[in-house]
């Protein structure tokens, strides 16, 4: 069945009155993210360290879903354009808890890709096989390619997926062609990791 979000406001589009938007997130992949993410901290915005709640994040989303400019979906009406957000923070959350991708330290994928002429189901990741050179790296090729880290390293999706691509021993380009729920899941691995790290108990040396 096609997804619609039927407004309460019509707003004019390309010259025609819009009165509901089709939308499919299924359809995008994480560069989709990286991509509205770079346009976010381009405009000022300030994003949220948990970025499935974010509705700007939401409702950019949703504008890639829905095949339109973001600009046309800030003219939504209010009612409307926290409906729109609030679709894109459900589909991230309902992907997210999404039990049948759970593997220790393997990400089964929703939709396999192909890297190098093979199809990939399932990658494997190892984050303890990783050191600190590895954020160094992946911190250096993110500002080549443009990227700002949006808060914390260590809650951001776009460093999250990097980090993910490291420690699965490939290339950033084929992670950020997952689909976008996916990319999410590659990139909640090395946020779950980080923050294990962070608040789990430390040894002390007597």
């Amino acid at each position: 069945m096609e997804n619609k979000l039927i407004l309460k406001k019509p707003i004019m589009i390309d010259g025609e009155e819009a009165k509901e938007i089709s939308y499919d997130f299924e359809s995008l992949i994480g560069e989709n993210l990286e991509e509205a993410f770079k346009e976010a901290i381009k405009s000022g915005h300030i994003i949220s360290a948990n970025y499935e709640l974010d509705p700007v994040i939401g409702a950019m989303m949703f504008a890639e879903a829905s095949n339109n400019a973001y600009m046309d979906v800030q003219r939504f009406g209010l009612a409307d354009y926290s409906k729109a957000a609030s679709l894109g923070r459900e589909y991230f959350f309902k992907k997210l808890s999404d039990e049948e991708s759970e593997k220790e330290n393997a990400l089964i994928l929703s939709k396999p890709i192909l890297v190098k002429g093979e199809e990939i189901k399932e990658i494997n990741y190892d984050f303890d096989n990783l050191s600190g050179n590895s954020i160094e790296k992946v911190f250096n090729e993110a500002t080549r390619s443009k990227y700002v880290v949006s808060s914390s390293y260590e809650l951001d999706p776009i460093i999250g997926a990097r980090m993910f691509a490291e420690s699965a021993n490939m290339e950033y380009i084929d992670i950020k062609r997952l689909s976008l729920a996916d990319y999410a899941k590659a990139a909640s691995c090395a946020r779950d990791f980080f923050m294990q790290g962070l608040v789990g108990d430390q040894e002390e040396n007597s």
